[in-house]
């Protein structure tokens, strides 16, 4: 079954999300990663450095993007 995070289906009016980077990422520590799937956007963990939410994505290789940067390319990307 997929997973898709509050913040990819909010964005594509899905009705249903498994968790939220957001919600997550408030809880992570300095350093901390948490390995999380979201099928929708092709992120594969999260992570948390120097007070940044990351997302981990698995495009040209495995690589670190910051979470608002992610999804204003990701909504550029998809016409939103």
């Amino acid at each position: 079954m997929a997973e898709y995070s509050k913040e990819y289906t909010d964005l594509t009016n899905l009705t249903s999300s498994d968790f939220s980077f957001l919600s997550i990422g408030s809880e992570l520590k300095e350093g901390q990663t948490v390995n999380i799937i979201c099928e929708g956007f092709g992120v594969y963990g999260i992570t948390q450095i120097d007070s940044v939410l990351y997302l981990l994505t698995s495009s040209d290789g495995l690589k670190k993007v910051d979470y608002s940067s992610f999804i204003q390319n990701w909504k550029q990307q998809n016409s939103i």
